[in-house]
């Protein structure tokens, strides 16, 4: 029989939610979920949304014993700890954006004057980028 301390599981769920809420995330949610109808047993999944209008960002993390289950809840501490801030976030995200508009705009034949200060525009984003984190 396995010794799990099932309030030890919430208190570092928990833990993980409240960390997702600290980095500005929304709607947080840290699941737990013990099976026996496929090749795991347990189940952390991690979700939560950069922006209102974004969509959910999963992360499952998956064990088949006390360890595991342990060894899952590190993981998912460490993933949370290493995901980029929502500013980083949201930053790459108008980055993609902008470079998206960029293509599209050259693909369509679009005259260089309209193109050169998106260039310019994504030059400088970038540039403030770095120094900001450097």
């Amino acid at each position: 029989m396995l010794n799990v301390n099932a309030l030890d599981m919430s208190i570092a769920i928990k833990a993980i939610q409240s960390r997702l809420k600290t980095r500005e995330f929304l709607d947080p949610e840290v699941t737990l979920s013990v099976s026996t109808k496929d090749w795991r047993a347990t189940c952390i999944e991690v979700s939560f949304k950069v922006r209102d209008d974004s969509q959910y960002t999963y992360k499952s993390f998956y064990g088949d014993d006390a360890a595991l289950i342990s060894d899952s809840l590190t993981e998912a501490h460490t993933y949370v700890d290493g995901l980029k801030s929502k500013a980083e976030l949201e930053h790459e995200e108008f980055m993609a954006m902008l470079g998206r508009v960029m293509d599209r705009a050259k693909d369509l034949g679009m005259d260089e004057h309209f193109i050169n200060p998106l260039t310019d525009m994504m030059k400088r984003l970038a540039s403030n980028a770095l120094e900001h984190h450097a």
